[in-house]
């Protein structure tokens, strides 16, 4: 695979700079170690928001090892793609969630569509026949490693002739292994692949990958959406971790899947659980006690965690940190797990209908039962709503979310907005 803008980066990273950013290329405290690449829109450099150079060429070569027709780069996360392809899609029809999501789709379908509906049973067919829904939105795999029928949910999105979006944000080292699960890319219309999230890209590095069908709406709508002043080293940072995973990855994460199956074989009879996961690389350690006194022992060990949930531990293993898959055993090994923690878990099996319209009011939580949330209440990581948007809060819901407030996103200072 080629690597065109690492490649005018490095040739033009002596240039004497007169031209945003303001360190002009100079390296004047560490963190700044890649000043020397971190330009802006010049004549060498090409414009994301308007791609004809190097940063066309790069989406490009990035598109063939994923085997789609077009890739979009974002340096803004996965979430400026996923209000892109939201907005792009409005008229579509009516947009289903189906399964757990994370907050920036609700907050996309606020701002651009007014309404949507969500979804978790098992008749996908039948609720998406009853939301007249246009739009499938499924998150595959999830922050637990899990992974949904997408074969089977592209069949029946082909039956309704309903697009399907997949937010893939965790996934996109699956098509570098044929021992991970298979992409999400061979089976949706348009997948947004958060890329630091699993490979060695800087933080805010994503990517949609999308058929010709949209290439017109998701540019115009990209345009619109994204910071003007996208981030060079981000986007070289894309372009060279799949360039290496497209040419080392089979070999790389056969060495990292023996790392962590030397890992969970030793984690037989020990008081703490590795759970079986579509997503091997995604560690998840049942404590079966309370796992955030179990995060606190790591963090003094100098471990940390991608998130505490409940009762889980959740570690994202790379290709790069799974040698040190020792130093946590032995830190885990050390630890006192006290047992009794009961995990909870939500399901809405019912179709249900969002409501992001009408006006709102704060009221303290512990008096929002009964009320219908306005905004989205959960806990973050995942970032994933608990209640959702329209939902009458319930009290099973109201106790869980009291005794992580630290954790949770949708409030503000113990307030809850609710319909007024």
């Amino acid at each position: 695979m080629l690597t065109p803008l690492n490649d005018v980066l490095k040739l033009k990273s002596d240039h004497l700079s007169f031209h945003t950013p303001g360190h002009s290329g100079g390296m004047v405290i560490y963190s700044l170690s890649n000043a020397p690449i971190d330009v802006t829109e010049l004549s060498f450099s090409d414009n994301l928001l308007n791609a004809e150079g190097v940063i066309l060429q790069s989406e490009m070569e990035v598109s063939k090892a994923y085997g789609t027709q077009n890739v979009l780069y974002s340096t803004a996360g996965a979430t400026a793609l996923i209000h892109t392809v939201i907005r792009a899609l409005r008229s579509k029809g009516n947009f289903l969630i189906f399964g757990d999501a994370h907050k920036s789709i609700y907050n996309a379908l606020r701002l651009y569509v007014g309404k949507g509906y969500a979804y978790s049973g098992l008749d996908l067919k039948g609720a998406i026949t009853k939301s007249n829904a246009g739009v499938v939105i499924v998150t595959s795999p999830d922050y637990f490693g899990r992974t949904r029928n997408l074969k089977e949910i592209r069949s029946i999105c082909d039956d309704v002739g309903a697009v399907l979006i997949v937010d893939a944000s965790h996934g996109a080292h699956f098509v570098f292994s044929q021992n991970l699960p298979k992409s999400a890319t061979e089976y949706a219309d348009l997948v947004i692949h958060s890329c630091h999230k699993t490979m060695p890209v800087l933080t805010g590095g994503a990517i949609l990958n999308y058929t010709d069908e949209y290439k017109a709406s998701i540019l115009s709508t990209f345009r619109e959406i994204h910071t003007t002043s996208p981030s060079y080293p981000v986007m070289a940072s894309i372009e060279g971790a799949v360039e290496r995973f497209d040419r080392e990855g089979e070999v790389l994460y056969i060495k990292t899947l023996s790392k962590i199956a030397e890992f969970t074989k030793n984690a037989k009879d020990k008081p703490y659980e590795v759970v079986a996961t579509d997503d091997k690389t995604r560690l998840v350690i049942e404590t079966h006690s309370d796992a955030l006194n179990i995060a606190k022992g790591l963090e003094a060990r100098n471990i940390y965690p991608e998130m505490v949930y409940g009762s889980k531990l959740v570690f994202i293993v790379t290709p790069f940190n799974a040698d040190k898959l020792c130093l946590l055993q032995q830190a885990l090994d050390s630890e006192v797990y006290e047992g009794g923690y009961e995990s909870v878990s939500f399901e809405n099996k019912e179709l249900i209908e969002l409501n992001f319209q009408g006006e709102r009011e704060q009221i303290p939580l512990e008096k929002a039962e009964g009320r219908v949330c306005y905004d989205g209440v959960g806990l973050y990581p995942p970032g994933v709503p608990v209640i959702l948007p329209g939902e009458r809060i319930d009290s099973q819901k109201l106790d869980f979310l009291r005794s992580r407030l630290k954790l949770t996103f949708g409030l503000e200072n113990g307030m809850v907005n609710v319909v007024k």
